[in-house]
């Protein structure tokens, strides 16, 4: 038998099933975040989550892992943007370094010859070269405070847009609830939108059906006010 993973933590569920998760998965839950600060405390490996059944408990640890990748992948892509900015401008400051470079050994040449240099004084805008050279770019290349553009940009993974398609409803009340007690907030807000793209067609009827939510009222009653009223039709 495996032993149980000494990076992970083992989450027992309200139906007694152990679900483990790394640290950095669980980093994506507010609430497991601060339980970790408990376990490393007390020395405890396993938590019990006494509001979340097993099936559910793995859905939430799913969705953890997939959003600490996600978090992974961007620091990831920040860090080589941040390198490769760096070697840019390593490479302009070496290319600015060895163009002061060779006008100082020109002067130094042409000093030696006896001859005089005259320092390039800064085209005006006005100036005909100016013109003929074309309109001015809005950035200069040898500018050090340049901003560089990523020439691919990061397309947000697509993995959030089907993660919740293929679960039941019941499946998704027991989610958003148990997304609520874990504090994802991502996570709560997906089962959220999913829930209300799926009502957003319904009648009254077939909302009441779907939230099995029963009328205060007879039908008699509600038949009195639909008469008197017409707002409880569907």
């Amino acid at each position: 038998m495996a032993s149980p993973d000494p990076n992970a933590l083992q989450l027992r569920s309200s139906d007694g099933v152990l679900v483990p998760i790394s640290y950095k998965a669980a980093q994506q839950s507010q609430i497991l975040a601060h339980m970790i600060e408990d376990v490393d405390a007390h020395g405890m490996t396993e938590i019990p989550i006494t509001e979340v059944d097993g099936e559910t408990l793995k859905i939430i640890v799913e969705w953890c892992v997939a959003k600490a990748k996600e978090v992974a992948a961007e620091l990831a892509r920040l860090e080589a943007a941040n390198v490769e900015k760096a070697r840019r401008r390593h490479e302009r400051a070496q290319a600015r370094a060895a163009a002061k470079e060779a006008r100082r050994a020109e002067r130094a040449a042409a000093y030696e010859r006896g001859e005089e240099m005259q320092e390039s004084e800064p085209e005006s805008e006005g100036s005909d070269s100016s013109s003929n050279a074309g309109p001015r770019p809005l950035i200069e290349a040898e500018d050090p405070h340049a901003p560089i553009i990523d020439e691919e940009p990061f397309v947000p993974p697509r993995w959030r847009d089907n993660f919740l398609k293929n679960l039941s409803k019941e499946q998704i009340f027991n989610l958003i609830t148990a997304a609520n007690f874990f504090d994802i907030h991502d996570l709560f807000e997906a089962c959220a939108k999913t829930i209300a793209d799926t009502i957003m067609s319904m009648s009254v009827e077939e909302m009441r059906g779907y939230f099995d939510v029963q009328g205060d009222f007879t039908a008699a009653e509600e038949a009195q006010m639909t008469q008197d009223y017409g707002w409880t039709e569907p």
